[in-house]
């Protein structure tokens, strides 16, 4: 454990993971924004990176999603579709790890998801187990990949930069 603490803690492994969701949704929402810069010439003037800022994750996919159909060129328009999905799926799974409440399960420090309802239903209520994280770190890493594989980084002046400064 890095710092001592009056607040009972779970083990440092569920931490790690807990920490590992948290920053991989990050970078999920992250990426887009910081390539709409050099896509900028393709984009509606509105998708921009300061009219995302401080938006939560559903609120970036919505705008993404409103966005899409402006966007003529097909390679940043599926790849803004795509971020766009992603983070919607995402949101809801890190509104469950951001807004679970410390609880004792099983004899272990864990969180605990307590919500009365919402899109999927009534009573939501379910431990932020192990085996939910992994597998949430699983589903993060393999939409990252996909994520990745979309950016039109050969239209991105940005990365365009790059090749010309490496003479490519």
């Amino acid at each position: 454990m890095a710092q001592k603490t009056r607040v009972s803690l779970p083990d440092d492994d569920y931490l790690l993971l807990v920490g590992q969701m948290a920053y991989m949704v990050g970078s999920l929402e992250g990426t887009i924004p910081f390539d709409l810069p050099g896509l900028a010439q393709y984009l509606p003037a509105d998708l921009n990176p300061s009219a995302l800022a401080g938006k939560t994750t559903g609120a970036l996919a919505g705008a993404l999603t409103k966005a899409a159909p402006s966007i003529t060129n097909d390679d940043i328009r599926a790849y803004v579709e795509l971020a766009a999905s992603v983070l919607k799926e995402v949101s809801s799974r890190r509104n469950d790890l951001l807004h679970a409440r410390p609880a004792t399960v099983d004899g272990e420090q864990r969180l605990y998801r307590w919500k009365t309802d919402d899109h999927r239903g009534p009573h939501l209520t379910f431990a932020i187990s192990t085996d939910w994280l992994e597998a949430e770190v699983d589903r993060l890493s393999e939409a990252a990949v996909a994520l990745d594989a979309a950016r039109p980084l050969d239209l991105n002046t940005a990365f365009a930069a790059d090749k010309a400064e490496d003479g490519v």
